[in-house]
């Protein structure tokens, strides 16, 4: 038996080997896994019985490449595999009113927000960077729906067809079932330790290799199914030329004394939330100063006249002598 699965066991694992490559895609991860397809010992003495063994798996083995081509033929008639993608430019001049038409249209058309970055600037006028997933059905009604928002300034749409990258997927996972389920079956009759040593390691190799796919198709289902629409809203004053018409003078003078009212109230609140920051340091220096005050109060400047008035005294003194003596 022994010296039956050392012949065999380099044929089941070429016979099991290489599965198709993917085609380039955006979405075709480079996953280039290269599995051996031979064992790293070499067999044994061939006698008849190994021959007549290794004769039956290779009819198992061109029996699985069968399914393997069915399995292709099958998929390739499969439907189309297409990703859409939409982006969405709004300018508003009602930010509040965008957002309410907004969870709106998200209920309406079933979308889920993933994603959501918003920033103020320019005296809290809004901007809001979000990416939602809608159901490919319902994706192109919600793309048409969007005026709801506002002004619409650009409006695309990127259809990618996966067809190729799925089916080559697919087509690679199900030959790896079959290695998968060959090699569980020489595991289980593997009789020493370096045999079991061989398998488990390509084992592990096919393993992870089909974890990798399942993936990669996992998200591929899930991106057909919802499609993904990135929409920015952008909070203006007046809408740009050629989006929609100007703002009325009515709106524009609404604006303007918005615009004054928040200026107002932003300089009171900068300066009383300062006084607040500062108070300690205002109520000592106060102090200081008042104390300063009431000390000067009590000492008037007086050091300047008594300096100066000895030497006034002593010239009126000698001017009267010289009166005398004149």
């Amino acid at each position: 038996m022994k010296k039956t699965l050392l012949i065999i066991l380099p044929l089941l694992l070429a016979g099991c080997g290489g599965s198709p490559k993917t085609g380039g895609s955006s979405y075709a991860a480079d996953y280039d896994t290269s599995y051996n397809s031979s064992a790293e010992y070499a067999p044994a003495a061939y006698d008849e019985e190994a021959a007549e063994y290794a004769r039956e798996e290779a009819a198992g083995s061109s029996a699985a490449l069968t399914a393997e081509q069915k399995t292709a033929e099958t998929l390739s008639k499969t439907e189309e595999k297409i990703v859409y993608t939409g982006n969405i430019n709004v300018e508003t001049t009602d930010y509040a009113a965008t957002m309410t038409a907004l969870a709106d249209l998200e209920a309406k058309y079933n979308a889920v927000v993933t994603s959501s970055d918003e920033s103020t600037y320019n005296n809290n006028r809004h901007y809001l960077y979000l990416t939602v997933r809608v159901p490919s059905g319902q994706f192109h009604d919600f793309m048409n729906g969007s005026s709801v928002l506002g002004a619409v300034r650009n409006q695309s749409i990127n259809r990618s067809d996966i067809t190729k990258a799925y089916n080559d997927h697919t087509i690679e996972a199900e030959a790896l079932k079959i290695q998968l389920t060959r090699l569980q079956d020489m595991l289980a009759k593997a009789e020493t330790i370096e045999d079991m040593l061989a398998i488990e390691d390509r084992l592990l190799n096919v393993e992870t290799r089909l974890n990798q796919l399942n993936s990669v198709i996992d998200n591929m289902d899930m991106d057909v199914a919802y499609s993904t629409v990135n929409i920015t809203i952008n909070e203006v004053i007046q809408y740009s030329p050629g989006t929609k018409k100007d703002a009325t003078f009515l709106d524009r003078l609404k604006i303007a004394f918005e615009d004054s009212w928040e200026i107002t109230r932003n300089f009171v609140e900068t300066v009383l939330f300062t006084l607040i920051r500062y108070f300690p340091v205002i109520v000592i220096l106060s102090a200081l100063y008042y104390a300063f005050r009431r000390w000067r109060a009590a000492h008037p400047r007086t050091s300047g006249k008594g300096f100066s008035m000895p030497f006034r005294k002593k010239n009126k003194d000698a001017g009267h002598t010289d009166n005398g003596e004149n």
